[in-house]
């Protein structure tokens, strides 16, 4: 969305990521771009990763597509830039590398703060971004219709809008606690669920990875 930015954040830690889910796509990346998540230079990337994957799991295993350390060029409120990305290449023979490479696609990507922001105090591990981009070739993930049906399935067993779950906290991700929330809404074109719990707090997820049966 190219419409008017918002400033967001993570919190506060080392290791602070953004995942993005293309759940019905898969892209082969050529180039990815970021825009700068605050109103004034406050905050910028400056060192980072981006990484792909084809589960999204936090213990699966992630392809490093472009390393950045001490990178300036987001620099000002919501600054934007673009990189080219070197698509990973396996090992191969020499008959292999003469022949032409077919793209890796992938469904999931994720941007991984390793060191501090622009700011240099106590507000350095900020993760502060409000907008990604990828540009190169687009796939159907033909896998995505079954599980999103599985999704839907799981969370009318939880026993749908209004019912009483355990869900993530999105806005800590590195946290493995479980807050007690309600089912407010299901939007059945993602599998996900809207929450909220007795503070007014809002998120969203989706089972079983963020939202489960209370215990």
């Amino acid at each position: 969305d190219r419409g008017t930015p918002c400033s967001t954040s993570m919190h506060a830690g080392p290791g602070q990521w953004y995942l993005i889910d293309l759940m019905g796509n898969e892209v082969a990346a050529a180039w990815y771009g970021l825009r700068h998540g605050n109103y004034d230079s406050d905050y910028s990337l400056r060192h980072w990763r981006l990484e792909a994957s084809h589960t999204g799991r936090s213990d699966g295993e992630w392809v490093v597509l472009r390393v950045h350390d001490g990178d300036k060029s987001l620099n000002g409120g919501f600054a934007s830039a673009s990189w080219e990305l070197d698509a990973p290449r396996p090992q191969q023979s020499q008959q292999q590398q003469q022949q032409q490479q077919q793209p890796e696609f992938f469904r999931f990507f994720r941007v991984i703060q390793t060191g501090k922001n622009s700011s240099g105090d106590s507000d350095s591990a900020i993760l502060c971004l409000s907008g990604f981009e990828l540009w190169g070739l687009v796939r159907r993930n033909e896998a995505w219709p079954a599980e999103l049906a599985e999704r839907t399935a799981q969370l009318e067993a939880l026993g749908g809008v209004g019912a009483k779950v355990e869900a993530q906290y999105e806005g800590n991700p590195n946290s493995e606690k479980w807050y007690p929330g309600t089912i407010t809404a299901i939007d059945r074109n993602t599998g996900t669920a809207s929450i909220e719990d007795e503070r007014g707090r809002k998120w969203s997820g989706a089972p079983p990875a963020t939202i489960r049966a209370r215990r």
